[in-house]
């Protein structure tokens, strides 16, 4: 069995402010605003690579965030990676026992991200309460992120946490709880499984260096050097596309 790993935002589907051309379809609403997109080629192309490989989102979105979304009409896949790989769904229901490692690897981070949580709480610049994402990792916004990624970075212990950033969007996770673990944790239950994998950013590099082969945008080149098996994409080019053409050849 060959497993394709994908994030979603961004490298499978796009926000209302990036241009994908006319010919897209919502695939996410949330309070009655359709915000998420993918073209209608990627959607047929998706259509076919799920035919040939076990496709298996694997998203930092927490286990609400990812139910909004439909990927195409009439079809969810049987598995889903979420909450940075921190939750495994099986058809919506949410694997127990990878569920409770998952608290576990959390554990051992535990006391920093409870500081996380208070210099959180603390900031000036923090736009959007600070919330526990499935009892697993820490996420704000903020109107200086990366001044506060900064402080924050001074202050934990990033041998326990790391601090990434999206836009405006932070977030604290424990060091042993990523999406390149996700992997791991896959392999022992699939050990004769080809795992490729699609990213966009930093969230994405330890589950592209962890897999067999892995696909990307070119400006993540220069982190992705250990990867031997890589396909780099244009920036200009919609990874979706790209990545979906390539499985389907």
């Amino acid at each position: 069995m060959n497993i394709f790993l994908s994030d979603l935002d961004n490298t499978l589907i796009y926000s209302h402010r990036r241009d994908i051309g006319p010919d897209k379809q919502a695939v996410e609403c949330y309070e009655g605003r359709e915000i998420s997109f993918m073209t209608a080629h990627t959607q047929e192309l998706l259509r076919d690579v799920q035919e040939k490989v076990c496709f298996i989102p694997c998203t930092t979105r927490s286990v609400a965030q990812y139910r909004r979304l439909q990927l195409l009409p009439d079809w969810q896949p049987q598995f889903a990676l979420v909450a940075n790989g921190g939750i495994l769904l099986e058809y919506g229901h949410v694997d127990e026992a990878w569920y409770q490692e998952s608290l576990q690897l959390a554990e051992q981070a535990a006391e920093q991200l409870r500081l996380a949580a208070v210099l959180l709480e603390k900031a000036q610049s923090r736009i959007l309460p600070v919330k526990w994402i499935d009892r697993l990792f820490l996420f704000t916004k903020s109107d200086a992120p990366q001044q506060l990624q900064c402080q924050l970075r001074a202050q934990l212990d990033l041998m326990q946490v790391e601090v990434l950033l999206h836009g405006q969007k932070l977030y604290v996770l424990p060091c042993e709880l990523h999406k390149g673990t996700a992997v791991q944790r896959l392999r022992c239950r699939y050990p004769q499984a080809q795992i490729f994998a699609a990213g966009d950013s930093a969230f994405d590099i330890p589950m592209l260096l962890a897999a067999d082969y892995a696909y990307a945008p070119e400006s993540l080149a220069e982190v992705l050097q250990a990867q031997q098996q890589k396909q780099l994409i244009p920036d200009k080019q919609l990874v979706s596309e790209a990545v979906l053409q390539a499985l389907c050849q």
